[in-house]
C-alpha cells in the first residue's frame, strides 16, 4: 500500500511498514534520483505480481465527495507498460464509504481554509478516544477490474507495450484516471445519512417539515435507484433513511425539532452554524446524481417553454460539466450526449417532465423534484458564479481577499432573495473555481500561491458569469 511520508513516524511507521505500507513523498519535484529509485521499486513489485493499493485522489477528500484524481502514481504504474516490462495492467476500483466520518471536524476546519494538522505521536495517542465512539457502518465495494489496454482500445487510443505513449497522449492519462474514479462512484453505496442530509438542505430552506423531508429523500432516491446505485439496508426506503439518520442529526445539533400543536407534523430547523456538516454529508451523493442536478438546473433556469432545443441543452450541459470538472467524476468512455439522454429519460419515466399538449415546443414540469435535484449542486454553482463576479476588476489579490469580496456580493444578492448561500465560503471549492477558470484561460490565477494576478479574457468572463447567473437565479426563484 502506498502511504504518505507523513505517516512514517514512530511507532505508527514501523507497524504500517510491517503491514505492507511503503512511504512516499507528496511531491517528487526536483528529486531526480528519488524518482528513478521509486520507479525501479514499483517495477520490481509489478514483476513479482504483487498487488499495489493506492489512493488515486492523492489524499482523503475534505469536501465529503470524491475529488479530481491525482495521476502521479498512476503514471508511474503505466510507465511499466510503456517501457515493455509488462503487456498490461488491471485495476480494481474500490469504494470505501462511511456513514459518519471520524475526521469530520478536522476536514471542515481545512475546508474553511485552516492548515491541515500534522500527524504526531501525541495526536496518535489522543486518537484512542475515537475508538470509544460509534460512527455507524463502513461499506466496502469493488467494481469490475479494468484492463488498461482494453480501455485504450475502447477510447480509441493507439497504444502498444514498449512504445512511448504517455507524453504523446497527455489526455490519455487523465481520461483513464477519471474512468477508474467513475468505477469507484459506480460501486458506491447510498447511506441514510447522505440522503437525509441532502433532503434537508437541497431546497435552501432554514426549516423543513417532516413530510417535505420524506418527499425530498423520495425524489433523490428515485433518481439514484434509476441510475443503478446500491442502497444501504438502512436506506431501503425513504422513510427508513430519514428515521435512521435524524437521531444523529438531532444529537449532534445539526437540526432542532419543532412540533406545531395544530398539525402535529414535525418541523426541522437547520442550525446555521452546523450547516457545513450537512453540506459535507450531502456531498456524498453529488457524484451519483450530478447529471440529474445539472439537467434539472437547466430546465428550471431556462423555463419549461425554452427547453425544446436539444442542441442548445447539450451545449449548456457540456459547458457546465467542463466548468465543474474539478468537482465531478465522469466516465471518459461516456459522452455528454448519452449522459443527458439517459437523464432526460429518467425524468420522463418519473413523470417530472412531460410534453405539453397546449404548446408543442414547451414542457409541463414538476418543479419541486427538479428543484430538489438542482439543489445538490446549486451551492457549488453559486460559488463558481461568485468567483467570476468577484474576479471582475480584481488584480494582484490573494484568495482570502477574493473570498471576502465574494462574501460581500453574496450578502447583497441574498438580501434581494437571489442567492441561497450562507456567509461561509469553503476554501477548497473557491480555490477549485479560480484554478479552473485559470485553466480555461479566463483568469490568471496561481494556485500554488493562491494569488489572482488578474483577468485574462474579460469577454469570456462576462459571458460565463451571465450564463451561470441565468441558471442559478431563475431556478432559485422557483422556491416557495
Amino acid at each position: 500500500m502506498a502511504a504518505g511520508k507523513n505517516l512514517s513516524f514512530w511507532p505508527v511507521g514501523p507497524v504500517l511498514r510491517n503491514a505492507g505500507a511503503f512511504f512516499i513523498r507528496r511531491t517528487f519535484r526536483g528529486l531526480g534520483l528519488y524518482t528513478h529509485v521509486f520507479s525501479a521499486y514499483l517495477k520490481v513489485l509489478i514483476r513479482e505480481n504483487i498487488n499495489i493499493n493506492f489512493y488515486i485522489e492523492g489524499g482523503r477528500s475534505r469536501t465529503g465527495k470524491l475529488i479530481a484524481p491525482r495521476v502521479g502514481m498512476l503514471a508511474f504504474l503505466l510507465q511499466t507498460i510503456e517501457e515493455g516490462d509488462v503487456q498490461d495492467l488491471n485495476f480494481v476500483p474500490t469504494f470505501v464509504g462511511y456513514e459518519q466520518v471520524p475526521e469530520e471536524k478536522s476536514y471542515l476546519r481545512e475546508l474553511a481554509g485552516k492548515e491541515k494538522e500534522k500527524e504526531t505521536f501525541l495526536a496518535f495517542i489522543r486518537a484512542r478516544d475515537v475508538l470509544k465512539k460509534r460512527f455507524g457502518r463502513v461499506y466496502v465495494r469493488f467494481d469490475d477490474p479494468v484492463s488498461f489496454m482494453e480501455f485504450c482500445r475502447l477510447a480509441g487510443y493507439d497504444v502498444k507495450p514498449g512504445i512511448p505513449f504517455l507524453r504523446e497522449n497527455r489526455r490519455l492519462l487523465q481520461d483513464f484516471a477519471y474512468h477508474l474514479m467513475y468505477g469507484m462512484v459506480r460501486a458506491s453505496v447510498m447511506s441514510p445519512i447522505d440522503l437525509t442530509a441532502a433532503g434537508l438542505i437541497c431546497r435552501g430552506l432554514n426549516r423543513i417539515s417532516h413530510e417535505s423531508l420524506i418527499q425530498a429523500v423520495t425524489d433523490l432516491s428515485a433518481v439514484v435507484k434509476s441510475s443503478g446505485f446500491e442502497f444501504a439496508d438502512t436506506a431501503a426506503t425513504p422513510a427508513a433513511a430519514v428515521r435512521n439518520a435524524l437521531p444523529m442529526f438531532k444529537a449532534r445539533g445539526f437540526i432542532s425539532e419543532e412540533k406545531p400543536e395544530k398539525t402535529g407534523n414535525p418541523i426541522y430547523r437547520i442550525n446555521d452554524s452546523r450547516r457545513a456538516n450537512l453540506d459535507f454529508y450531502r456531498n456524498g451523493i453529488a457524484n451519483s446524481v450530478w447529471p440529474a442536478s445539472l439537467t434539472a438546473m437547466m430546465i428550471l433556469g431556462r423555463g419549461p417553454e425554452h427547453v425544446h432545443d436539444c442542441q442548445e441543452l447539450l451545449e449548456d450541459f457540456s459547458l457546465l460539466r467542463k466548468i465543474l470538472s474539478k468537482e465531478l467524476i465522469y466516465d471518459a468512455l461516456d459522452s455528454d450526449e448519452n449522459i443527458l439522454r439517459r437523464t432526460w429519460e429518467i425524468f420522463e419515466r418519473l413523470g417530472w417532465i412531460r410534453r405539453s399538449d397546449e404548446n408543442p415546443n414547451g414542457l409541463n414540469i414538476e418543479a419541486r423534484p427538479l428543484e430538489c435535484l438542482a439543489g445538490v449542486l446549486w451551492d457549488l454553482m453559486e460559488i463558481y458564479y461568485l468567483a467570476l463576479s468577484a474576479a471582475g476588476g480584481a488584480s494582484g489579490v490573494n484568495q482570502k481577499d477574493i473570498t471576502k469580496k465574494m462574501g460581500s456580493i453574496s450578502a447583497d444578492l441574498r438580501k434581494d432573495g437571489k442567492l441561497r448561500l450562507v456567509p461561509v465560503l469553503p476554501a477548497i471549492p473557491v480555490n477549485n473555481a479560480l484554478t479552473r477558470f485559470s485553466e480555461m484561460g479566463i483568469l490568471e490565477y496561481r494556485s500554488s500561491r493562491k494569488y489572482l494576478a488578474g483577468v485574462s479574457d474579460a469577454l469570456q468572463r462576462e459571458f460565463l458569469q451571465n450564463k451561470l447567473e441565468s441558471l442559478i437565479i431563475p431556478a432559485f426563484s422557483v422556491r416557495d
